[in-house]
């Protein structure tokens, strides 16, 4: 659905909510939804045609998705255009993918001969397997632009991420200790000295007025953190 609403944004210029398509799509002969259960996102959806077209050749197999797509030149000189950045800026930040693909094609004579859904499937892997790009405030960006490679950085300067400048965080592992120590006496669950990790960077801003930040203290998340060796008994 995220795709059709972009293609219709990128070849006629017209916004179109998901919830429009589906209705669309309902009401219109020759084309089909089906649910997609795996794709996590709540309300997602495919639309099909009811007849298959004379010139298509099958979708992406389960083989092309785990050589990524591409032929070795292929994705080669698809690396060398995300290299050399350049691309437009979608509309919506969810459609970033979709508008570097467009681009791949456009720019290349050897990617325009690949369908969209194969180029697809290699800017996905330039994302999480490659590192040649990243997210920034939900948009793919070039990775060295990215809050992932911003938080890396962090974490090798012993940086604090996320912190504004003039507020507090926790700097130094003694106070770390010492405030840990004091949240598992006072709020452990049920008495039993146990707090939920995920509510922790609350807590300290609760009950300290500081930040914790993971990368202040070199790590890069915070289950490293809790399990530092200098945070050992």
């Amino acid at each position: 659905s995220k795709l059709v609403q972009w293609m219709v944004q990128h070849k006629f210029g017209m916004s179109i909510s998901v919830q429009e398509i589906r209705d669309l799509c309902r009401s219109s002969s020759g084309l089909g939804l089906s649910a997609v259960a795996s794709s996590g996102k709540k309300g997602c959806f495919s639309v099909f045609l009811a007849e298959t077209p004379a010139n298509f050749s099958g979708f992406v197999t389960d083989s092309e998705s785990s050589n990524h797509g591409l032929s070795k030149e292929a994705q080669h000189e698809a690396v060398c255009l995300l290299n050399g950045r350049g691309w437009p800026m979608a509309v919506l930040p969810e459609h970033q993918g979709y508008e570097i693909s467009a681009w791949l094609r456009v720019r290349s004579a050897r990617l325009r001969r690949e369908p969209l859904g194969r180029i697809l499937v290699f800017v996905k892997h330039a994302h999480t397997g490659l590192c040649l790009l990243g997210k920034s405030g939900g948009r793919l960006v070039p990775y060295t632009d990215s809050d992932a490679y911003q938080k890396r950085c962090n974490m090798q300067k012993l940086r604090p991420t996320g912190v504004q400048p003039g507020e507090r965080y926790v700097a130094t592992w003694h106070v770390l200790r010492d405030c840990l120590r004091f949240l598992l006496l006072r709020m452990g669950d049920g008495g039993k000295g146990e707090l939920a990790s995920n509510d922790l960077k609350h807590l300290f801003r609760q009950q300290f007025g500081a930040e914790l930040s993971e990368t202040a203290f070199g790590c890069l998340n915070l289950s490293d953190l809790l399990v530092h060796p200098e945070l050992e008994p």
